[in-house]
């Protein structure tokens, strides 16, 4: 402690208030690791834990970030001017006292409710209070004994907080004649409090934001780097998820849709899926086209960008994706044991954002009004490829170019059984050369040593690879020479030449000949603007490559072009069937070999928009619905001639989008062992 008292007085002042804070948020997490100490069994690596009480550093340090702020701007005005005001120093000890003691009050409730629901605090906790069940649930707290244990710690532990601050900024004494801040020079010294003033707010923003990384920064889902659900929590602080889920609930987009009743939502999707309407669900059997992959290998490769207006297949002249085009024609073979492909040409995203590819390929249901699902708190769990794939004994692993945390995805993707995410602290901090990260091919490259690892293990392994290297801002490595010119199309062309040399390698490894590889995108590019919503933003490639391929029995795979319409939540439910595997889809996602979809849904926030095998369908904001013969560019409105045909589309996307927000809905309400109506 003697070399703050040699720092100036508002660092000293502030820097104890750190340490302060930070021993008491310790001692709540202690407290609550005790409390679900049976958590840790013998699998548990003592490093695991070490690491979750890293991250719980972290997250406590933005949370005093937060409320120190404002009193280091105070306490620095003081020395600025070279003065002690004392209702500084009074307002700064209130200020802490208060706003500090509602965060370890709230730190002290987190422990029980964490004890019985298994999920930190949030807005959504609160949500029994808002029914009338505000009486019954102080009679059950007051009537737990148990709780009153944590209520007595935390006016204890308050009780200390207010007395030390006390003496940390009432009573201390004014360093104003301290050499490092005083100097003969009047002007001299205001300058140098001023540089020591930048230089601790600059500090305290990034402890703030608790990251470094260009692209995020801290978010709940920074804290889960595991499978074990209590110690991805455990880092977390119970004020920090409780603000961060407040100020996510508060955006429009992430309220209700509200598009029709729930009810009349799930009939109609029944009527759709040919389901029994007595029931209040769409769960059914994803029944398997065959079984003789069952136990493959599945690498899904989710291309950034990757438009099918890009493919000369779909008329693009630019001859930018050589390799894609070259897998997608090649069909089915005649011979025994070869390569074969299965395209689906007519293919359409839910929605032009990367983490909206990412959710709606993996887990088989869209995103409405842009929400994010991934960055909804508590994070919620879906039974997707990865969990499905899990419990069939798969190994899962996610690979992305750039930094994992951006947009929730990596914390999203721990807590939906992936047990690794290789992001960008994985690789060699060399390698990164933009905001994106690592270029393709190196992202592939080192891949290789995580796959044969997997391999290794003797079970079938999971991976999904996000690229990057199509998008802004476009780094060409000089070892790739591109055919065009201008960069938009060089970073396309390299993309695929990443694809091919990928693909060349993993021919050499012994796991390739058991392994089903698929393309797909996370969305496509605005090439095409004939209409209010570009069908290329949303057209993209679907493939299935089958290296040591067996000889077709089964009628719905001896065609290998399937031009219906099929939409991205699809993928997973294919796969799945493909790969012989029988499981209850509850999901809006279709088996495109033994189902047919009539329409596709696309969201683009404020707008929507509906297509079919002959219309365009486009719903914008607080306008009159459009609709277009889109096969031909007819740029004709045809939606007063076709009124039925706009009213089944729209009907078509309301019960959608609706039924995505009822299960959103009804998961939230299953983490908090609420009754819900389905």
């Amino acid at each position: 402690m003697k070399i703050l008292q040699k720092l100036p007085t508002n660092v000293n002042i502030i820097l104890k208030q750190y340490i302060l804070s930070l021993i008491i948020y310790f001692i709540f997490r202690v407290i609550l690791f005790a409390t679900e100490i049976d958590r840790i069994d013998n699998d548990v690596r003592i490093i695991d834990i070490l690491h979750s009480f890293l991250l719980g550093f972290r997250f406590d340090l933005v949370v005093s970030s937060y409320i120190l702020i404002l009193p280091f701007l105070l306490m620095s005005i003081n020395a600025i001017a070279g003065k002690d005001f004392k209702p500084i120093r009074k307002f700064v000890f209130l200020w802490c006292s208060i706003i500090s003691v509602a965060t370890f009050l709230v730190s002290a409730i987190d422990i029980p409710f964490f004890n019985h629901f298994l999920v930190r605090l949030t807005h959504s906790s609160f949500d029994a209070l808002k029914d009338g069940n505000a009486g019954w649930i102080l009679s059950m707290i007051s009537e737990e004994t148990r709780y009153w244990i944590f209520f007595a710690i935390f006016l204890l532990i308050s009780a200390l907080y207010v007395l030390i601050s006390n003496k940390i900024i009432i009573k201390s004494p004014n360093k104003d004649d301290n050499k490092i801040i005083k100097t003969r020079n009047y002007f001299a010294n205001v300058l140098l409090n001023i540089a020591v003033f930048l230089l601790g707010f600059t500090l305290i923003f990034f402890g703030i934001r608790g990251r470094f990384t260009e692209k995020s920064p801290i978010r709940i889902g920074t804290a889960y780097f595991c499978n074990n659900n209590f110690l991805n929590q455990l880092g977390l602080n119970p004020s920090f998820t409780l603000l961060a889920s407040a100020l996510e609930n508060s955006k429009n987009k992430n309220k209700n849709n509200n598009f029709m009743n729930d009810d009349e939502a799930i009939k109609n999707i029944q009527h759709i899926l040919n389901l029994d309407t007595n029931t209040n669900n769409i769960t059914r059997n994803n029944d398997p086209i065959t079984d003789i992959y069952s136990n493959r290998n599945v690498i899904l490769i989710i291309m950034e960008g990757m438009s099918a207006g890009k493919m000369k297949r779909y008329g693009n002249n630019k001859n930018l994706t050589p390799f894609l085009d070259s897998i997608a024609n090649i069909g089915l073979k005649p011979d025994n044991n070869a390569t074969i492909t299965y395209t689906f040409d007519n293919t359409f995203s839910t929605s032009v954002k990367t983490f909206g590819g990412v959710f709606c390929t993996l887990f088989s249901y869209p995103i409405a009004r842009g929400n994010n699902i991934m960055k909804i708190v508590p994070i919620l769990q879906f039974d997707g490829l990865s969990t499905i794939l899990k419990s069939q004994n798969y190994s899962t692993i996610y690979f992305t170019t750039h930094d994992g945390q951006f947009d929730g995805i990596a914390g999203f993707l721990y807590n939906n059984n992936f047990e690794k995410v290789v992001e960008l602290s994985d690789y060699p901090l060399n390698e990164a050369k933009t905001t994106m990260g690592v270029p393709d091919d190196f992202m592939f490259r080192f891949s290789h040593l995580y796959l044969n690892e997997l391999h290794r293990k003797e079970r079938p392994f999971f991976a999904t690879f996000l690229t990057g290297s199509d998008h802004l801002p476009y780094y060409i490595p000089k070892y790739f020479k591109p055919n065009n010119n201008e960069i938009k199309y060089q970073a396309t062309e390299y993309a695929d030449w990443s694809l091919r040399l990928f693909m060349q390698e993993a021919q050499k490894q012994q796991w390739y000949n058991n392994t089903l590889f698929i393309f797909a995108a996370d969305h496509g590019t605005a090439i095409d603007a004939t209409y209010p919503m570009s069908i290329t933003h949303y057209h993209i490639p679907f493939i299935i490559f089958i290296p040591n391929a067996k000889e077709q029995q089964n009628e719905q795979l001896s065609d290998s072009i399937f031009t219906n319409i099929a939409s991205q939540v699809d993928i997973a439910p294919t796969i799945l069937s493909l790969l012989g595997i029988n499981y209850q889809n509850s999901s809006l996602g279709l088996n495109l070999f033994k189902e047919h979809r009539k329409y596709a849904v696309m969201d683009a926030t404020d707008d929507y928009a509906v297509i079919s095998k002959n219309y365009l369908m486009i719903a914008k904001n607080n306008e009159e619905k459009q609709l277009f013969y889109y096969l031909n560019k007819d740029k004709n409105n045809y939606a007063t001639a076709k009124q039925n045909v706009v009213a089944e589309m729209d009907l078509y996307a309301r019960s959608y989008f609706q039924v995505l927000d009822y299960t959103l809905r009804k998961k939230k309400n299953q983490l908090y062992n609420r009754k819900t109506d389905l």
